[in-house]
């Protein structure tokens, strides 16, 4: 009797893409008594790879060694938005876009165009797919705090230094100080001049000079902050970094 033994053939496919943080299993023949060594040093039947190059498999029985490569590229989806964070006016809305680039959109409003209308403060994150097949999401912040100025002077109102790390003077300025994080949330008020309303735990420390005091930032996260000085529509407002 005479038994027929294929050779041990490999083939590992056409080159492909896999997107970053995903893995491809890759097969050896299915044939018995026949041994396997992969580019990696494995000797098993399959292997996962996650990473880009270039992958041989050797194939033997007793019909001889062969042998296939394939290439694995990786993608990432590097999908963002353009900023971080964005203003709106009260009663504005602002539109929110996704650029014409992707396969499919989901927004946390649970909208799936390329983009969403928006009137009310806070994050809004959108999770893409692109031509590859591949996931990306990023967030933005919209938030609603009147004129910005981003650093320096105003109508007499002086506010140093900026972006801050531990103490924030303000100069200047009459009314109520209102802090607002990032997100639109009063985290602070304090009324000019010293009759102190803390509604936060930190210490607010105070010059003799009229109209000059400290704010202590180190008590509060990484990010921007908005502070807004002054009474009813006669306000002054300042963005400002804390490092």
């Amino acid at each position: 009797t005479v038994a027929l033994v294929n050779p041990a053939v490999p083939n590992l496919g056409n080159d492909t893409i896999i997107c970053l943080g995903e893995n491809l299993e890759l097969f050896a023949p299915n044939i018995s008594s026949a041994s396997f060594e992969w580019s990696n040093g494995q000797t098993s039947n399959s292997i996962l790879v996650d990473t880009q190059g270039l992958y041989t498999l050797l194939a033997s029985n007793i019909c001889g060694t062969f042998s296939d490569s394939i290439i694995v590229s990786v993608h990432e989806n590097q999908f963002a938005f353009l900023q971080d964070s964005i203003e709106i006016a009260i009663n504005q809305s602002i539109t929110l876009d996704g650029t014409n680039s992707y396969q499919s959109y989901l927004w946390s409003t649970a909208e799936t165009t390329q983009s969403i209308t928006v009137s009310d403060p806070g994050n809004y994150w959108l999770e893409v797919i692109d031509s590859i097949g591949c996931f990306g999401s990023d967030t933005i912040v919209v938030y609603r705090l009147g004129e910005i100025q981003e650093a320096g002077q105003l109508a007499g109102i002086k506010v140093y230094p900026n972006p801050v790390k531990d103490e924030l003077v303000i100069e200047g300025g009459t009314g109520n100080i209102l802090l607002y994080n990032a997100l639109g949330q009063l985290v602070f008020t304090h009324k000019v001049p010293y009759t102190h309303h803390v509604t936060s735990s930190h210490t607010v420390s105070s010059s003799e000079v009229a109209g000059v005091f400290s704010i202590d930032f180190s008590v509060y996260p990484k990010g921007i902050y908005f502070i807004s000085i002054g009474n009813g529509l006669n306000r002054a407002a300042f963005k400002v970094v804390k490092e």
